[in-house]
């Protein structure tokens, strides 16, 4: 498709953490018996799902309340915790892996990747434009400077050729 926009896209993967959601927790239980304590006080605000997480030395002991996609969902969560005593907290739960990136030069006449026309093909939702790293070095005929990258992560490695799936 990129292609035959007019396009020469370059394939790179790198290393970095994506968003998984938001979770939702109680931190800092300094003892079994507080852990205990604050599951009953849940229970009885109708909250059954709460799970006891085990002990780090970092964290202590929390309780887990949720893993949510959107924030305000999580911050709804949270504050229903809140009401009932406890101290909740809502972290935005990032996990390691490969993002894949398709890199594109503008094409002569245009500032930067219409990304808009690329949403209208049918390209994932979680596509963005941004200046590529100095290493990739894409020619382009309107502003050696200006140069678009479009993000397209995948759950796996792309097929060599393949363009953005």
């Amino acid at each position: 498709m990129l292609r035959a926009k007019g396009f020469d896209p370059r394939q790179r993967a790198e290393s970095a953490e994506s968003s998984e959601g938001y979770w939702v927790f109680v931190a800092n239980l300094k003892s079994d018996a507080e852990a205990d304590k604050a599951l009953v006080t849940l229970e009885h605000g109708g909250i059954k799902d709460a799970l006891v997480m085990p002990a780090t030395a970092d964290t202590g002991r929390r309780l887990s309340l949720g893993l949510f996609s959107e924030r305000t969902r999580a911050d709804r969560r949270a504050q229903s915790i809140r009401a009932l005593g406890l101290n909740a907290e809502v972290a935005e739960r990032k996990l390691p892996g490969t993002l894949y990136w398709v890199d594109l030069a503008p094409l002569p006449g245009m500032g930067t990747i219409p990304i808009q026309d690329l949403f209208a093909e049918g390209v994932s939702s979680r596509i963005a434009v941004q200046t590529c790293p100095a290493a990739v070095h894409l020619p382009t005929a309107s502003a050696p400077s200006t140069v678009g990258a479009a993000l397209v992560p995948q759950p796996q490695a792309p097929v060599p050729g393949s363009g953005v799936r």
